[in-house]
């Protein structure tokens, strides 16, 4: 069981002490505390606004491809703000969206992706996939739209590194 865990400082044979591997899910601490480590966690293009309690969200850049035609999706300017950029993701498609974010995993650590609620009320479908220890590189999101009417969705820009706060995915990250 959890609580039966040995505490984190032990005594080792020689009569000093050791640090324990750390176990769980990491709270936004741990993540910060990776982000410092010589080969920790990095995530690329970090926000402390992202940064939820236990979790890190990541947000949609301008790179998408529908799956139903292998196209890129047209990238759209709103008119009252020159930087905000939106996609359409069609009726009965999904789209192939590349995060804002690079993340590197080190060895220690794997995660989870999963939907934010705010995109499954919108009418996207859930989100659901692993990141595996050792792993690193810009997230590729699927946005599946399963209803009858196309659904827009703000993009972010490298050109002028606005990042909206509209964020995908959440991801959840475990010392292993």
């Amino acid at each position: 069981m959890l609580w039966d865990l040995p505490p984190t400082n032990q005594e080792n044979r020689r009569g000093g002490t050791r640090l324990k591997r750390k176990v769980g899910q990491l709270s936004n601490r741990d993540i910060m505390y990776e982000q410092t480590k010589n080969k920790g966690l990095r995530i690329g293009k970090f926000s402390s606004s992202h940064l939820k309690a236990a979790s890190y969200d990541i947000t949609p850049s301008i790179i998408a491809m529908s799956s139903r035609t292998g196209m890129l999706e047209t990238v759209y300017r709103e008119s009252k703000y020159p930087f905000h950029h939106y996609i359409i993701v069609s009726a009965k498609d999904s789209i192939l969206v590349v995060s804002n974010e690079y993340i590197h995993v080190p060895k220690y650590i794997a995660g989870h992706v999963v939907s934010r609620v705010s995109k499954v009320v919108e009418g996207f479908g859930h989100i659901s996939t692993s990141i595996d220890p050792g792993w690193s590189g810009a997230g590729l999101i699927a946005l599946s739209n399963p209803s009858n009417k196309p659904i827009k969705v703000r993009v972010g820009t490298s050109l002028h590194n606005v990042v909206p706060e509209n964020p995908l995915a959440t991801v959840i990250f475990n010392y292993l």
